[in-house]
């Protein structure tokens, strides 16, 4: 952003869905790295039980990574200073890791707390992880096909603020 690629980009004839696009395909060859890479420690080299298809799991990783790429893509290009996107983006992180359920578990919070972290982009779907990995239930399981789309909805609404900022953005404006 701070060397006006994307702005560039937009002049020269790209449309926002290319620039979506091609940002999601570049994610997508990441994400499948890293979750496979994660996969292989985690269950095959550090024996973790495995009690579920691993297709499940692993997509529900790689649609968790692919929504935390949009929510980020979407930051930096509504906020303007590479501070406060930063600082945004280490409080989305932060978040996520203490009332999603991946740290702190969701049973263990204040009732009021856990209505709003029922609303959290990772909530859903690190249940639907640990019901496939730890209890072995199927996809057809409302826990499970409910972290599906719980995701699914998050991605979708993460994609639709990023062209919807694209296009308000008068130029996304380079640093000089």
């Amino acid at each position: 952003k701070n060397s006006g690629l994307i702005e560039r980009s937009l002049v020269s004839g790209l449309t926002v869905f290319e620039v979506i696009i091609s940002q999601l395909v570049v994610q997508m060859i990441m994400l499948v790295v890293q979750a496979t890479t994660t996969f292989i420690f985690q269950f095959a080299i550090f024996k973790h039980s495995f009690l579920s298809f691993w297709i499940w799991p692993f997509s529900l990783a790689i649609l968790q990574g692919l929504c935390g790429s949009f929510i980020g893509l979407a930051t930096s290009i509504i906020f303007d200073d590479e501070k406060t996107t930063t600082f945004f983006g280490i409080c989305m992180v932060l978040s996520q890791v203490f009332l999603s359920g991946i740290m702190w578990p969701i049973e263990g919070m204040n009732p009021y707390l856990k209505k709003v972290t029922m609303y959290l982009p990772l909530t859903k779907s690190i249940e639907a992880i640990r019901s496939l990995n730890a209890r072995n239930w199927e996809i057809s399981h409302p826990v499970v096909w409910q972290g599906f789309i719980s995701i699914l909805t998050w991605i979708v609404v993460a994609i639709l603020i990023t062209m919807l900022s694209l296009r308000l953005k008068h130029g996304i404006k380079a640093k000089r």
